[in-house]
């Protein structure tokens, strides 16, 4: 939902409003492991943050913003619109259908 906020109502282009998502999405995760750092497992004396599934995550996620900086680096901006809208219709869809 970042995306079109950014586009439709604060006036950025495709360009400028993916790293600005990202930023945003950095930040608000960042902020939230610095405020659950100290929590504790509900059920056992461990950090709940599962660091196994973080190394099993991390490498895709790391692939996937490579992949996606390149191609908006090498494609134009109504593309990149396009391919936006069609994953944001197809998530959509998927989540409706739940």
């Amino acid at each position: 939902m970042l995306m079109p906020i950014l586009i439709i109502f604060l006036h950025f282009t495709t360009k400028q409003a993916i790293p600005m998502a990202k930023l945003m999405i950095f930040v608000g995760s960042f902020t939230a492991f610095l405020m659950g750092i100290k929590n504790k497992h509900p059920f056992r004396e461990a950090n709940p943050i599962e660091y196994n599934m973080v190394i099993l995550i991390l490498p895709f996620v790391v692939f996937g913003t490579m992949i996606g900086v390149l191609f908006n680096k090498i494609l134009p901006p109504t593309i990149i619109l396009i391919i936006l809208m069609f994953t944001m219709i197809i998530n959509t869809y998927k989540t409706l259908k739940k």
